[in-house]
């Protein structure tokens, strides 16, 4: 990114965002500016697409293919949902948040938009809870139960969905700073419940490396391989989101 020197220190600013997808990488600029850029690997060009209308800074991006929009999530002190339609070229709002998620992860699924874990910077603590909203209705937002007994969670790193029912979730940052190494979660969208499986549980994750899956296993390294045949570590690396469809 050093050729744009004109955008190098929005790109450096606290708390911002990049998508990484198939196609390039979408740039959401953080704590100073609303700015949402796509550069284009292959071209080796960035372009401005739009301003959002609130600061996301630590929040999160996520782009809907079918509907041809890019969402931008919560934040700091935010709890504001709004995106940018590829086909009218405009901004919409829609109903924010019940909490406040920064460093949250997002993932959508059966038209259904999904918030997992995060940070409350208002309250100071982090949020054990999973809510949802319907991406054809979008009228509120509707927590789900489940117990995550303090797990503390932020920053999961990548995001793996399976037979268009389950959604799992590896990587990330535990509360004291910790990377995530040793489980993963997964959560299941018809039964709304969430399971939290050991790595050296073999029973359980034999069934996630079939020979359809993106999962690869190398020494102690847990990885998954994208479409394009990139290969990107479960590291806990933060905003970078990676997800898969098998």
């Amino acid at each position: 990114m050093k050729i744009y020197h004109s955008y190098d220190k929005e790109f450096q600013s606290e708390g911002t965002i990049i998508l990484n997808t198939l196609n390039g990488l979408f740039i959401l600029t953080g704590k100073n500016t609303n700015k949402l850029f796509y550069f284009n690997d292959q071209k080796k060009s960035i372009k401005k697409i739009c301003e959002f209308l609130n600061n996301h800074n630590c929040g999160s991006l996520l782009l809907d293919d079918i509907n041809r929009r890019i969402f931008s999530i919560s934040g700091k002190f935010n709890k504001k949902v709004e995106f940018y339609s590829f086909e009218n070229l405009k901004i919409k709002e829609i109903p924010e948040l019940n909490l406040e998620r920064a460093n949250s992860t997002y993932c959508m699924l059966n038209n259904k938009l999904y918030a997992f874990f995060g940070y409350n910077f208002p309250m100071n603590n982090y949020t054990e809870t999973i809510e949802f909203i319907d991406l054809k209705l979008l009228d509120k937002w509707n927590f789900i139960n489940v117990n995550l007994n303090k797990y503390n969670i932020q920053c999961i790193s990548n995001v793996h969905i399976e037979n268009r029912s389950y959604i799992y979730l590896f990587g990330g940052i535990k509360g004291d700073g910790e990377l995530i190494f040793d489980y993963f979660f997964k959560f299941d969208s018809y039964g709304n419940t969430i399971e939290i499986i050991d790595f050296d549980d073999d029973e359980k994750v034999r069934c996630l490396f079939t020979k359809n899956s993106n999962f690869i296993k190398v020494d102690d390294n847990y990885l998954i391989m994208d479409d394009n045949y990139n290969v990107h570590s479960v590291d806990g690396s933060g905003h970078f989101s990676i997800i898969n469809y098998i």
